[in-house]
């Protein structure tokens, strides 16, 4: 049986949706693993206002894919997961993005710099999928050689258990590396996970 969702490249015109999808996933993930006054300093309006001006920007080698549901072809109780009146005919419902590490701690020449799905959509395989479109993206970057670095890492929310172990289950590990990032409205520390080689 099919998937009740279509994995597929972000498109311009998923710019807001795409907003949506990263502010409420903020809303559903970090509450108590960061200060609120970080969660309370990113709006809605200037998370729309940030991807619409950044939709068009893809990074060498990156790649952005978003979970696309069609809730009102599947059975019923998908289409419960979601609060009334937003179980429409399309909806995004996670979104991922993947480009070169930003950064040497890191450890890897690849990173996911993103990888959200509304609560409402998980535990169906909408994460798995985006992973797997990601590393068969970073996967076609490789020029083949057998010496080729195909190391994949990301940075999480420490604190963030159930991230730490879906991340886990895909085949990554901790890395012992740690990050504090200063944010308006406080600070944010973070965790690293990798991959020696592209998951399979």
């Amino acid at each position: 049986m099919s998937p009740p969702f279509l994995v597929r490249p972000a498109r311009s015109e998923d710019a807001d949706a795409i907003a949506g999808v990263h502010h409420q996933g903020w809303r559903e993930t970090y509450p108590g693993l960061m200060p609120q006054a970080v969660l309370d300093g990113m709006t809605l309006e200037r998370r729309v206002q940030l991807w619409r001006r950044i939709i068009h920007e893809e990074p060498p080698g990156g790649a952005r894919f978003v979970a696309e549901m069609s809730v009102g072809a599947t059975a019923g109780k998908v289409e419960s997961r979601f609060p009334p009146g937003v179980a429409t005919a399309q909806r995004i419902v996670g979104v991922a993005q993947c480009g070169p590490a930003r950064e040497a701690e890191l450890n890897a020449r690849w990173e996911v710099w993103m990888l959200y799905v509304l609560r409402a959509a998980q535990q169906m395989g909408v994460g798995s999928a985006l992973m797997r479109a990601m590393v068969d993206h970073l996967a076609k970057q490789d020029d083949g050689g057998a010496e080729a670095d195909r190391s994949l890492g990301l940075w999480v929310l420490k604190g963030n258990d159930r991230a730490i172990r879906f991340y886990r289950r895909q085949g990554a590990a901790l890395t012992g590396v740690a990050k504090r990032e200063e944010r308006a409205g406080g600070v944010v520390d973070d965790v690293a996970m990798r991959w020696p080689d592209l998951p399979r």
